[in-house]
């Protein structure tokens, strides 16, 4: 439920804000209603919509939005032990003062928070999930990247800094696009460093985007099945950049059936203009 809140002429004025797309902005206000008095909110994508722009189809996806104000520090986002995404304004108290505030429930959770975010929405690439579930920790950056951490024998990762693997479901995801791509051209190269860094994608997926396993392996499976992007969906970064795109292309042939195929017509097929003919002349026949 929407709160009544007021704004300060600085938050018009911020600069980091003022740098972002109008609709973000726009958002970063839209939270300040939205959250509860302690400035945390459930971050599902749907809730924030329908709290923000219950009447308004925005030129971004609410995702997007979210991942613009955590880059800037405006947010922080996380996920909590009950498998929900949640999200803090950052310096709600600065902006708000609350008469008599109502205790948070959101901030008793204990949330893995994301603490580096790329411009496009995910982790940066050298980041990898810490795993202690502590609020405050969740995700940190790794300073060597992958590139300079290979081996050269197997182009596995040498680092000697701990780190968590990748979770069962993300490898699991990583080993069917592999699989599926092959299928489709059994000579194609695929490492092993591409395979570890499918593994991280898929679990920025799983616990940043909020898809689930099965939406992202059926997702998988269309694209390898489809003419045209089997050949452009070749990675699990490109994947995650089109998913939206391809559900909703999936979804459309699913509904209108895929005419992709050619019909095989019956060998006694005569055309409807032809037979059209052929009953004008039959006519005319016994006419006479």
């Amino acid at each position: 439920m929407g709160r009544i809140r007021t704004v300060k002429p600085e938050f018009f004025q911020d600069e980091e804000l003022s740098s972002l797309p109008e609709v973000t902005h726009l958002l970063a206000g839209g939270l300040l209603c939205y959250s509860d008095d302690d400035g945390y909110f459930n971050a599902n994508h749907g809730l924030v919509k329908a709290a923000i722009f219950p009447l308004r189809e925005s030129s971004m996806s609410i995702h997007d939005m979210l991942m613009q104000l955590a880059k800037i520090g405006f947010i922080r986002l996380g996920k909590a032990v009950d498998g929900k995404h949640y999200g803090q304004v950052v310096k709600f108290s600065q902006h708000q003062r609350v008469n008599r505030p109502t205790p948070s429930k959101i901030k008793t959770l204990a949330i893995q928070w994301t603490e580096s975010v790329s411009p496009h929405g995910g982790l940066t690439e050298d980041s990898l999930p810490e795993g202690k579930g502590k609020e405050g920790k969740g995700w940190e950056e790794n300073p060597s990247s992958e590139r300079e951490s290979r081996s050269d024998q197997g182009g596995a990762p040498t680092s000697n800094k701990t780190e968590k693997a990748p979770s069962r479901e993300a490898c699991r995801l990583a080993a069917l696009l592999k699989s599926e791509i092959l299928r489709n051209k059994p000579g194609y190269r695929i490492t092993p460093a591409q395979i570890r860094k499918w593994e991280l994608t898929a679990d920025r997926m799983l616990l940043l985007d909020g898809r689930t396993p099965d939406q992202i392996a059926d997702l998988i499976r269309w694209a390898q099945h489809d003419e045209f992007w089997m050949t452009n969906v070749l990675s699990m970064d490109t994947l995650r950049e089109k998913f939206d795109q391809l559900e909703m292309k999936s979804e459309l042939k699913s509904h209108s059936g895929d005419k992709s195929a050619p019909v095989k017509l019956p060998d006694n097929y005569v055309p409807a203009s032809e037979r059209i003919l052929q009953e004008r002349s039959a006519r005319a026949g016994g006419a006479q």
